[in-house]
């Protein structure tokens, strides 16, 4: 029998186009990455390494470190004056900022959510739970086994929530309201109930920001002197009442908090989903054994979802009409290494590599 290990995000792929699918399996990348990943990753840890009791000046520290460290580790373009100067937000003052406006707003790491408990040993835990019975795809026997990991559970009185840091350009109403019907939130509340055999509520996401900090010298209208620490000395020139964009900026951070809860049915129906399209993974497994040729063999589904649009591999697709020998120069390499186990393993493997 084999073994599929699927984390959320390859099944988010696996829905919306085979060949991002395949050409992610293979480590390629855009060339010019937007960041937006990496810059999430950081966050996540900072927001662990608080939750973990880490003090708050020793966070925003390790944050900048990490930060740094990360110009080794990825594409240079992602620190490059050029691609910084497309995109400020990106830049480590900016960043520092958010940070540090989102750890004033959490002064207390224990009471982080008013009345949740989040026990240390309950941040950043990670998980690979078998699905449903093994099924069978011509010959051979496969299990599916779901791979993650947790941000963190909480307890609120006797009910158990899961918690999940998520990163955008602007929390709108809109990008709340997908969180309803998330796959990766449905999954996560599965995982929490398979590892602690207690009933899950729901998702509280602590949602940040990651937009440009306004810092211009123009008057703001929206925040009166009075909002600043009073200790500030006031220094616009054009009001007596109303500071500049450079003084108020990090008031203009946007954090929240919410819950999302779940409807009985909901995890019986992700499962369903979730096996159906493990199946769909196998022949895409398959197909990323042929190396960069399997991939030409793929269905460019996201031309029918609009995927394309910001997909890291429209380049090739599009304008290098998916030719091989045009691979390496058109897309880059992907060299981070995650602990999340994705692929198709013989069984003996898994489990013994799992140990």
């Amino acid at each position: 029998m084999k073994i599929i290990a699927l984390d959320n995000s390859m099944l988010g792929l696996v829905t919306r186009c085979s060949t991002k699918a395949v050409l992610t399996l293979l480590k390629y990348q855009s060339k010019k990455p937007n960041g937006a990943l990496q810059v999430g990753t950081l966050f996540h840890h900072a927001v662990a390494n608080y939750l973990s009791g880490m003090e708050a000046v020793s966070v925003e520290s390790t944050f900048i470190e990490e930060y740094e460290a990360q110009r080794g580790a990825f594409d240079a373009w992602l620190f490059m004056d050029e691609h910084l100067g497309e995109k400020p937000q990106y830049e480590i003052d900016n960043l520092r900022i958010i940070l540090k406006e989102w750890l004033a707003r959490h002064p207390d790491f224990t009471q982080f959510i008013p009345g949740l408990n989040i026990p240390r040993e309950w941040v950043e835990i990670n998980f690979e739970l078998p699905l449903g019975e093994k099924f069978k795809i011509g010959k051979e026997w496969y299990l599916l086994v779901i791979t993650g990991q947790l941000d963190a559970l909480g307890e609120e009185g006797d009910e158990l929530w899961t918690v999940e840091t998520k990163t955008v350009s602007g929390i709108k109403p809109w990008w709340k309201l997908k969180f309803e019907g998330d796959s990766q939130n449905t999954e996560y509340s599965w995982a929490a109930e398979q590892t602690t055999g207690r009933e899950v509520i729901g998702t509280y996401l602590n949602a940040i920001s990651t937009a440009h900090v306004p810092d211009s010298t123009r008057t703001c209208y929206k925040h009166l002197y009075a909002d600043l620490p009073q200790d500030h000395e006031p220094g616009n020139k054009h009001s007596k009442d109303h500071p500049m964009y450079s003084e108020c900026g990090f008031l203009h951070v946007e954090t929240e908090v919410f819950p999302i809860t779940r409807e009985p049915n909901a995890v019986e129906q992700w499962k369903k989903d979730t096996i159906y399209w493990a199946k769909k993974f196998v022949e895409l497994w398959a197909q990323a054994g042929k190396g960069i040729i399997g991939a030409t063999k793929t269905r460019t589904t996201g031309k029918f979802n609009e995927t394309c649009l910001f997909c890291d591999y429209r380049e090739w697709c599009i304008r290098g009409a998916r030719d091989p020998e045009r691979a390496a120069s058109m897309m880059g390499v992907n060299t981070e290494v995650r602990d999340v186990r994705v692929g198709i393993f013989e069984e003996e493997a898994f489990y013994a590599k799992a140990k």
